[in-house]
């Protein structure tokens, strides 16, 4: 079972070498000096490694809980390495169908058929209200994330957004 004091004070070497702690839990030590914790474990009779972080990022009783996370997801038939890779694709998604990310694409097209009235409009909706928006996923349940603005929140937005939009070109226009 490793110490933090013996994690702290591993060397590189001229091979790459590493220190066994427990349940798989291992931190590979790499001739450049980067330490790496890694699993091991076996998941449908198949052997399989999973990174938890490079040290001293990751500290040794972050990387045990990470293993611990990853060995109940293993024993509930979960590779844990799948699910990792299925939650950045989710939060992929998400990031694309975002407020700000429909706004945008719909603003773009919008803009392509007015007359420069859209720079106002855009600078005047401002980094500062836009933040709040720029990761609220469109969907359902966005209302349940505490970061999150409500749907009531983004429906004003998008009322917002498109009533200053039409008032300041409709007016540009005439």
């Amino acid at each position: 079972m490793l110490t933090d004091n013996r994690v702290k004070t591993a060397k590189p070497q001229e091979k790459l070498y590493k220190l066994a702690d427990e349940h798989g839990l291992h931190l590979s030590v790499y001739p450049n000096g980067l330490r790496l914790w890694q699993m091991r474990y076996r998941f449908e009779g198949k052997e399989n490694t999973a990174s938890l972080g490079k040290y001293p990022e990751v500290s040794l009783a972050e990387a045990r809980d990470k293993r611990d996370q990853m060995r109940r997801l293993i024993a509930n038939d979960i590779d844990p390495v799948q699910s990792q890779k299925a939650a950045k694709e989710f939060k992929k998604i998400a990031q694309a169908h975002s407020f700000e990310a429909v706004a945008r694409t719909w603003f773009e097209g919008w803009r392509a058929a007015r007359s420069g009235c859209w720079r106002s409009v855009w600078t005047d909706l401002g980094a500062h209200r836009r933040a709040a928006w720029r990761r609220s996923p469109m969907t359902s349940n966005a209302h349940k994330s505490a970061d999150r603005p409500p749907p009531a929140f983004q429906e004003y937005a998008s009322d917002w957004f498109a009533s200053r939009i039409f008032r300041e070109c409709d007016l540009a226009e005439r």
